[in-house]
C-alpha cells in the first residue's frame, strides 16, 4: 500500500495489533487513507464474528455496510470514495451477482485491488444493497446492521425496495387491569419510529415469539418444542438470572435466538429518570450478557411495557431499540392463562409481522409451553413464516 507497510492481526476477541510504517503517514492523505483502511479491516472483523463471507453476496454486504459506515462517521471531505453507479451498469451487475451466488467465480476481480477506495464495482453494488436495506427496514444503519444474516439483502438483487410501510403500529389484543394502556404503546411507536417497536413495520408474513421475565425451568421446555418444530424465537431476560442459568442461554444463543435486556431484576423502570434506568436496570444486565456469553444486547424491554419518552430518548442514544408487543398472550393473568385463552389470543390477532407478548418465568408458565405447538402449527399453516426480532426488524439484536 502507499501508507506504507500495513498489517493487522487479531490476538483475541477484545483485541487488534496493527504493524505500520509511521514516516509513511505523516501526511494528510496518507492519515486519510490508514484511517479508511483501518476503520474497514475492524469492521469487518466484528461482521465476520457473526457472519462468514463465504459468496460473493456476502462480501457485497459487508462491503457496502462498511462504506455506509465509514460515509456516517467520516467529514464529507474525507470520505473520497465513489459509490454512484448507473441504472444500466447496475442492472448488468445485479444480473452477475446473482448468477455467482454461493461462489465468488469470476467476480473475484471485483475486489483484487489492494486499496478499498479503488474497488470501484464491488463498492457501487454493496454501497447500493446496504442502502435498500436502511431504506426497507425502519431504523437501520450501518452501526447497527453488522450481525445481520446477508439473505436478508438478496431481494435487493432483483427489485429496488417501493414497499409502501404500515400507515400506524398498534396493538391487537384489548386493554386489561394492570396492564399499560394500548394506546400509550401505540403513540410512544408512532412517535418514536426505528427507536420503539410493538409490531414490523412491512408487510411480510412473519412471526416473532417473544417470552419475557426468564430464563427459568420452562425456558428448557419451550426451546424443546421451538427446536422440535425449527422455530427461532426472542427471550427479553432478566439480568439476574443469567448466571444461574448459563447453560439453558447458551443452548438458546447457539440455535439463533434472539435474547435480549429484560432489566436486572424487573423494577418498575417509570420511578427512574433516563440515566437511572440505565445504570441500574439496563447497562448492569448489558454487562452480566457479556461477561458471561462474549455479546451485549441491543433490544430493551420495559417490564410492565411502560417506559417514558425521555428514556425512550436516552437508550436510542445508547444504541439500544426498545421492543413491546402487538398481541399480548395474557399468559402473566392467573385470570385469563389457560391454554384455550393463550392460544385464542396469538391466533385470532394474526397480522403481518406479529411481535407476541409471552412470558417463561414469573409463575407457572406450563400452559405456555403446552400453548405452543397450536399456535405454531395455525401459523405455519397460514404460509407464516417465524423470525427472530434480528431478522423481523433488519438490526443486529447485539451491540
Amino acid at each position: 500500500m502507499d501508507v506504507g507497510e500495513l498489517s493487522f492481526s487479531f490476538p483475541d476477541d477484545n483485541a487488534i495489533i496493527v504493524m505500520l510504517d509511521v514516516d509513511s503517514i505523516l501526511d494528510n492523505a496518507n492519515l486519510n487513507t490508514l484511517l479508511i483502511e483501518l476503520t474497514n479491516t475492524i469492521y469487518q472483523s466484528e461482521r465476520l464474528k457473526y457472519q462468514d463471507e463465504n459468496s460473493v453476496l456476502d462480501r457485497l454486504v459487508s462491503r457496502g455496510l462498511v462504506l455506509h459506515f465509514l460515509q456516517q462517521n467520516l467529514a464529507a471531505n474525507e470520505f473520497s470514495i465513489v459509490v454512484d453507479i448507473d441504472s444500466s451498469a447496475l442492472s448488468i451487475a445485479l444480473v452477475q451477482v446473482k448468477a455467482e451466488l454461493g461462489d465468488s467465480g469470476s467476480l473475484d476481480d471485483w475486489f483484487t485491488k489492494e486499496r478499498l477506495s479503488e474497488q470501484t464495482k464491488a463498492n457501487a453494488v454493496g454501497y447500493y444493497l446496504a442502502a435498500q436495506h436502511f431504506s426497507f427496514y425502519s431504523g437501520s444503519d450501518a452501526a447497527n446492521s453488522f450481525a445481520v444474516n446477508s439473505e436478508l439483502f438478496s431481494p435487493w438483487l432483483d427489485k429496488a425496495n417501493n414497499t409502501e410501510k404500515k400507515s400506524e403500529q398498534y396493538v391487537r389484543t384489548g386493554n386489561v387491569p394492570d396492564q399499560i394502556a394500548i394506546e400509550e404503546l401505540a403513540r410512544q411507536a408512532n412517535l418514536y419510529q426505528g427507536s420503539y417497536f410493538i409490531e414490523g413495520l412491512n408487510h411480510e408474513k412473519f412471526i416473532a415469539l417473544s417470552f419475557d421475565d426468564g430464563p427459568s425451568q420452562y425456558t428448557t421446555e419451550i426451546l424443546d418444542v421451538l427446536e422440535q418444530a425449527e422455530v427461532p424465537a426472542s427471550f427479553f431476560w432478566q439480568g439476574k438470572s443469567l448466571a444461574v442459568y448459563q447453560a439453558v442461554i447458551e443452548r438458546a444463543i447457539a440455535a439463533g435466538h434472539t435474547v435480549a435486556n429484560h432489566s436486572w431484576n424487573h423494577a418498575n423502570g417509570m420511578s427512574y429518570n433516563g440515566d437511572e434506568l440505565w445504570q441500574q436496570q439496563v447497562s448492569p444486565t448489558n454487562d452480566e450478557f457479556q461477561q458471561l456469553f462474549k455479546l451485549t444486547p441491543r433490544f430493551y424491554r420495559p417490564p410492565y411495557g411502560e417506559i417514558t419518552d425521555k428514556q425512550i430518548e436516552y437508550l436510542a442514544a445508547k444504541g439500544m431499540k426498545v421492543l413491546l408487543w402487538s398481541v399480548d398472550s395474557r399468559d402473566w393473568n392467573p385470570a385469563l392463562n389457560s391454554v384455550d385463552n393463550i392460544e385464542s389470543a396469538l391466533i385470532n390477532n394474526q397480522h403481518e409481522e406479529v411481535i407476541t407478548l409471552m412470558h417463561d418465568a414469573g409463575g407457572n408458565r406450563q400452559n405456555t409451553v403446552d400453548s405452543l405447538p397450536a399456535i405454531i402449527e395455525h401459523y405455519k399453516g397460514q404460509g407464516y413464516r417465524f423470525v427472530n426480532l434480528e431478522t423481523l426488524l433488519g438490526i443486529s439484536d447485539k451491540q
